[in-house]
């Protein structure tokens, strides 16, 4: 009993390895066709934002040059796996201002103002995994970070003492979307206002399926006339002259035969001719043969 109840024991082991196992291998998402996406992370200036701004829009914008600023990213990666790009720079950062006084060459006597600088990392990092749900439908799992740096205001004439330090700006977007390929589509956005100016930030996204390799097709085999085709089938015959010399009938035959064609070997003892071609060469030697072996 004990040897029994162990049997089925070890016989419960296996079979929930196995199905896990088999679960295991499911869930593993498989590669397979290949995709594209085009990122377009375009500032648009608030005079010309339109209302109710459209992918297309924005694209449309972006060729007429009215924007104020973009960025257009091209990632390619198979369908379940991670596709990702990062652009980045050290800028220098405005931090503060020292204001002179007390000595000369500043105002009144004193000392001259001085600012003050730190160097900052920023740029953009895009992130994508996508997988083909349908020929319509595209699931993309989209990951963007934007840092970036505010203008540096200019010194204002009336209160040459007031300063306003830069900072870093930053954008995430973190979504799942389900886009159709080939047609651009319009994630999210942003209205910034810095001072008197206000700009627009909007993210379009465009996917693509990339279309399979065509096999090249096979060229048709090209004609040939007066020549032997690599395919034609060659046959050997043998020739007996009675009246006429077999080295001479070989030199007439050499000058009127293709050379490419027919191949020709003499047999003196015999006085024979052994002729190699393919089967329409060889009736015309033969016609020509017994036309010029004749008894005189």
């Amino acid at each position: 009993m004990k040897m029994l109840r162990y049997s089925l024991a070890g016989l419960c082991a296996g079979c929930l390895l196995s199905v896990a196992a088999v679960a295991t291998a499911q869930d593993q998402p498989q590669s397979g066709k290949l995709l594209t996406f085009d990122v377009v992370i375009a500032e648009v200036p608030e005079g010309v934002a339109p209302a109710s701004p459209t992918a297309a829009a924005i694209l449309e914008m972006e060729k007429a040059g009215k924007l104020s600023g973009f960025s257009r990213f091209r990632l390619s990666s198979l369908e379940n796996q991670k596709a990702s790009i990062q652009f980045g720079e050290q800028a220098p950062m405005v931090t503060g201002r020292n204001i002179g006084g007390g000595g000369r060459g500043g105002p009144g006597g004193g000392f001259p103002s001085s600012t003050s600088y730190s160097t900052v990392s920023v740029g953009t990092l895009v992130n994508t995994v996508a997988r083909v749900e349908s020929a319509d439908a595209i699931v993309v799992d989209l990951k963007i970070q934007q840092s970036s740096l505010t203008p540096q205001k200019p010194a204002d004439p009336a209160d040459p003492n007031a300063f306003t330090p830069q900072t870093i700006v930053t954008f995430n977007i973190d979504t799942t979307v389900r886009s159709k390929p080939g047609e651009p589509l319009l994630l999210t956005g942003r209205q910034l206002q810095s001072g008197k100016e206000a700009t627009q930030t909007w993210v379009v996204l465009t996917s693509h399926i990339a279309a399979a390799p065509a096999q090249k097709a096979a060229a048709p085999a090209e004609k040939k006339t007066g020549a032997v085709a690599p395919e034609a089938e060659e046959t050997i015959k043998v020739f007996q002259l009675v009246n006429g010399s077999a080295p001479a009938m070989a030199n007439v035959l050499t000058g009127i035969l293709p050379r490419e064609g027919v191949r020709i070997a003499v047999d003196e003892r015999t006085n024979t001719l052994l002729m190699r071609g393919d089967p329409g060469n060889l009736e015309v030697a033969r016609a020509l043969i017994s036309r010029l072996d004749m008894q005189k």
